[in-house]
């Protein structure tokens, strides 16, 4: 049952919202980026000498709603990341084992703008895995191993970024650190030795800015 104060409340987050989206330069200019480009990551693997870790070439194409103020924009970043790893022993890197892991990612984060075309930005993240699949010098598909639960999710971390503005378009770059071990309970001991796992990525892209 609604109650006078229930009400009221709603009445007044109503017009709150209806503020923010109709009179935006009160608070600060909103726009909305789309953007995507080229997921290049890897993993700092932790535990066993003599591993060598490759690098995977995906992808990552997202949203990332801002509010700016002054110099300072706040933005959240969603965005879908075709990302993963590879790793194999130090004289058969090129005969590595690839996994691909892609992840729905979450990453709200703050950027300052140094001169009116370079902003630089610092945040946080974290990624939900979608699914787990691995490709072995002896196979000539990509396997799904969700059932063996290699990885867990999800997993977290900070990025830092540098964005370049040609007006509404812009160029970016940001570096993923993950501080989350992703090898899941199950596979992070073998034989009295713990494993981890750290996910590091770097994303190049370009975007195009939406003013509203």
């Amino acid at each position: 049952m609604y109650t006078r104060s229930t009400i009221k409340t709603q009445v007044k987050l109503f017009l709150f919202f209806v503020a923010i989206f109709c009179c935006p330069r009160l608070y600060g200019q909103f726009s909305v980026g789309l953007e995507g480009g080229a997921n290049v990551s890897t993993v700092d693997f932790r535990g066993v000498e003599g591993i060598d870790e490759g690098y995977f070439h995906g992808y990552f194409i997202g949203i990332a709603p801002r509010l700016t103020k002054n110099k300072i924009t706040l933005l959240l970043d969603l965005n879908y990341s075709y990302r993963g790893h590879e790793f194999g022993s130090s004289d058969l890197i090129e005969e590595s084992t690839k996994y691909r892991t892609p992840y729905w990612i979450i990453s709200p984060q703050a950027e300052y703008r140094l001169h009116k075309s370079f902003g630089i930005g610092l945040g946080f993240y974290m990624g939900m895995e979608i699914e787990e699949a691995q490709k072995t010098p002896f196979d000539d598909e990509w396997v799904n191993t969700d059932e063996f639960d290699i990885h867990q999710s999800p997993s977290y971390g900070f990025n830092l970024g540098v964005k370049y503005f040609f007006d509404k378009v812009y160029i970016k770059a940001l570096f993923d650190f993950g501080i989350k071990n992703v090898l899941s309970p199950e596979v992070q001991s073998i034989n009295g030795t713990t494993l981890e796992l750290y996910q590091r990525s770097v994303l190049l892209g370009v975007g195009y800015l939406f003013d509203f």
